[in-house]
C-alpha cells in the first residue's frame, strides 16, 4: 500500500507542477517539468514522513491503547516522578524514576531531593494489568510491580500516575530528568 500511495502522489505532484506552470507560456518545458518534480518530490517526502510514523509502531498515543500489548509498549522507556515532595503524604517520600524494560522487569530509582544523583537501581518484575473505572465504566491499563502495592496507571501520552498502596496518584513524566541541583 506505501508504494501505491507513493505512486500516485508522485503521478498527481507531476502532474499539478506541469498544470500550473504550463499556463506561463513564456516557461521552458524544463522549467515546467521541474517545477512539477519539486511539487511531487514535496508530496512524496510529507507521505513518507506520515506513512513511517504511523507504521513504525514505536509511538502508541495514550488514547490509542487498547489492550495490554499496546500497554506494555506504550510504558516501555524512562518515566521521572521529580514534584517537590508533600510532607504530608505518608507514602511518597522520595523522588523515583523508572526504566520499563520489554523483558517485563523495571530498573527503579529513587532518591531524596538531597541527593546528587539516582544512585544504583532496584530491579523489579512487573506485570501490565488492566480495570474499569468505576464512575464511567472506561478501560483504563497500568503497570503493577510484582510483590508490591505500587503501580502506574496510564493517564496520557507523557504522563502516568504513580501509587503506593493508598497514596494518591502523583505525576510520574515520561522522559529522564536530572532534578538534582550541582
Amino acid at each position: 500500500m506505501g508504494l501505491a500511495l507513493l505512486a500516485a502522489a508522485l503521478f498527481f505532484g507531476l502532474l499539478f507542477g506541469f498544470a500550473y506552470y504550463g499556463r506561463r507560456e513564456k516557461w521552458s518545458a524544463v522549467t515546467r517539468w521541474g517545477g512539477g518534480f519539486i511539487i511531487a518530490a514535496l508530496i512524496v517526502g510529507v507521505a513518507a514522513l506520515r506513512f513511517s510514523s504511523e507504521s513504525s509502531g514505536t509511538v502508541i498515543g495514550a488514547e490509542s491503547v487498547s489492550n495490554v500489548q499496546e500497554a506494555k509498549q506504550f510504558l516501555l522507556g524512562t518515566w521521572t516522578f521529580t514534584e517537590p515532595l508533600s510532607p504530608n503524604d505518608p507514602y511518597i517520600g522520595q523522588w523515583e524514576k523508572w526504566i520499563v524494560k520489554d523483558d517485563e522487569t523495571v530498573d527503579v530509582y529513587t532518591a531524596y531531593p538531597t541527593a546528587d544523583d539516582w544512585g544504583k537501581p532496584d530491579t523489579k518484575v512487573y506485570e501490565i494489568l488492566t480495570s474499569k473505572y468505576t464512575d464511567t465504566g472506561k478501560r483504563f491499563y497500568y503497570l503493577h510491580l510484582k510483590g508490591m502495592v505500587v503501580s502506574a496507571s496510564i493517564l496520557n501520552d507523557d504522563l502516568i500516575g504513580l501509587k503506593i498502596s493508598a497514596s494518591p496518584a502523583v505525576p510520574m513524566r515520561r522522559g529522564d530528568r536530572n532534578p538534582f541541583s550541582k
